[in-house]
């Protein structure tokens, strides 16, 4: 039997989800110097369908990134699982906290953070892209895989179309490949 991933139309009770989550994350990093949290991923697009799945970036300076993973590994609601290939970008399994979510420490200006922040900005501003991108996540929901990263492999193409669009060279994209296997920008990047 196959693993099946769900695909949601987007649920506007996302953004309060995201709110409650910044809100713990605050709360958790009083004390290290975080220039922003990010809702990104698609439950971040309205009108695109998603998985249930709550991806965020707090964008550290990269001489406060042992101060923030120390603080959320330390809080016991959160697991450190390192950069997962991605320089820059520390991803964390959650623990008690809830909604399911992805949660991604990043140093500013990095690789990781600009091309979240280039496909949100992409998906945000051009219907036509979130529309395909939509399909493209419908078509691959039907089917069932092996593992969990197939999903995301699959959607490779697509994203990296979103990414060229956002401004991400050619360069970073493989960047981005080598140093992950899969290519998941929808929030090791995704779950």
């Amino acid at each position: 039997m196959g693993i099946k991933i769900e695909v949601l139309p987007h649920n506007p009770l996302y953004t309060l989800q995201f709110s409650h989550l910044k809100f713990w994350l605050q709360h958790e990093l009083r004390g290290v110097p975080v220039l922003a949290i990010e809702h990104i991923g698609s439950t971040a697009i309205p009108g695109l369908v998603a998985k249930p799945i709550i991806d965020i970036d707090v964008v550290v300076r990269a001489e406060h990134v042992p101060a923030a993973v120390d603080a959320l590994r330390d809080s016991c609601h959160w697991s450190h699982k390192g950069e997962c290939g991605i320089p820059g970008r520390h991803s964390f399994r959650p623990g008690r906290i809830r909604p399911v979510h992805n949660l991604y420490v990043c140093v500013d200006g990095c690789l990781g953070l600009r091309a979240h922040l280039a496909v949100k900005r992409v998906l945000l501003g051009d219907g036509e892209m979130r529309r395909r991108y939509g399909e493209v996540k419908m078509e691959l929901a039907k089917v069932e895989w092996l593992w969990y990263e197939q999903y995301n492999e699959a959607k490779n193409g697509i994203i990296e179309e979103i990414m060229a669009k956002g401004g991400i060279s050619e360069e970073e994209r493989r960047e981005l490949i080598r140093g992950k296997d899969a290519l998941s920008l929808d929030g090791c990047l995704d779950s």
